[in-house]
C-alpha cells in the first residue's frame, strides 16, 4: 500500500481578497507555537499550528505518520437550496490497517442529526489477502433548504477530520440599491456577494494567502446590477 503524505506550509493573514504586494499586513506574531492556538482558522486541510521567525503560520498534515482524515466541500457557499457533495480522504493508514478496516463513519452535515452508517465486512485476516482492501476515500451529498453558517466534519470510528463552514444564503440577502451595498459573502477566499446587513464577522479570524476565490488578489469587486450584489470579474485568471 503506498503510503501518501501531505504537508506544506501556509503563511496567514486576516482577511481575504487582498492583493499580494510582498508586505505583510496583520501578522500574527508569537513566542511559541500555544500563542496560535488562540487564532480560528478556515482551511481545507488538516494540521496545527507553529510558531516561525515568531509569526503564527498554519501546518497542513500532522507530520507524525499517523492516519487523518483530509475532508473536502464542493461548493462551500451558495444559495439555497444548496447540493453540497462531501468527500473525505484516510491518510499515512499504513500500519494501521486493522485498525481503520471495516470501521463505522459518521458525516455531520450541521444541521443537529449525523449520518451514521455501520459497514458490513467479511473477516479481516481474508481481507488483508485483498489489494487495496482499505477504503481510503469516502463520498456524500446532502442539500441544505435554508439560509445559514453550517459547521460540517467526517469520523472514521474515532478518527475527525477536520472542520469546514458552509455559508447559505437567502436570495433576500442578495438584493441592492448601489455598489456599496455590496461585501463578500465569506471571510476567506469568498465565491459570493451579499447586502452589507449580512456581511458575516470575520475577527480573529485566519486566512490563507492563496489566490482561490474570484474576488482573491484583485480578479473581481463585489457589484450591485439589476438590483442583485455580483461579482463582477477583473482578471479572468481566477
Amino acid at each position: 500500500m503506498k503510503k501518501v503524505i501531505i504537508f506544506f506550509v501556509l503563511s496567514i493573514f486576516f482577511l481575504a481578497g487582498c492583493e499580494n504586494t510582498g508586505k505583510d499586513p496583520l501578522k500574527q506574531f508569537c513566542e511559541v507555537a500555544e500563542d496560535c492556538e488562540k487564532y480560528e482558522t478556515i482551511l481545507d486541510c488538516v494540521g496545527e499550528w507553529a510558531c516561525q521567525n515568531k509569526q503564527c503560520v498554519f501546518e497542513c498534515g500532522t507530520g507524525k505518520g499517523n492516519p487523518y482524515l483530509q475532508l473536502q466541500v464542493e461548493p462551500i457557499s451558495g444559495t439555497a437550496p444548496l447540493q453540497v457533495t462531501f468527500q473525505a480522504d484516510l491518510f499515512d493508514v499504513e500500519g494501521y490497517e486493522e485498525e481503520y478496516y471495516c470501521t463505522s463513519t459518521t458525516w455531520d452535515f450541521g444541521e443537529g442529526e449525523k449520518l451514521t452508517a455501520i459497514p458490513s465486512c467479511i473477516p479481516y485476516e481474508e481481507a488483508k489477502k485483498q489489494d487495496d482492501f482499505i477504503q481510503l476515500s469516502y463520498e456524500e451529498q446532502y442539500t441544505y433548504e435554508k439560509p445559514g453558517t453550517y459547521s460540517v466534519s467526517f469520523a472514521l470510528g474515532n478518527l475527525q477530520s477536520q472542520t469546514i463552514l458552509i455559508t447559505v444564503i437567502d436570495k433576500k440577502q442578495q438584493q441592492c440599491k448601489e455598489d456599496n451595498d455590496c461585501v463578500p459573502a465569506e471571510c476567506c477566499h469568498p465565491r459570493y456577494v451579499v447586502n452589507k446587513k449580512y456581511a458575516p464577522q470575520c475577527e480573529g479570524i485566519a486566512c490563507t494567502e492563496s489566490c482561490e476565490g474570484p474576488l482573491d488578489c484583485g480578479a473581481g469587486h463585489p457589484a450591485c446590477e439589476k438590483g442583485i450584489c455580483v461579482i463582477v470579474a477583473d482578471n479572468p485568471q481566477y
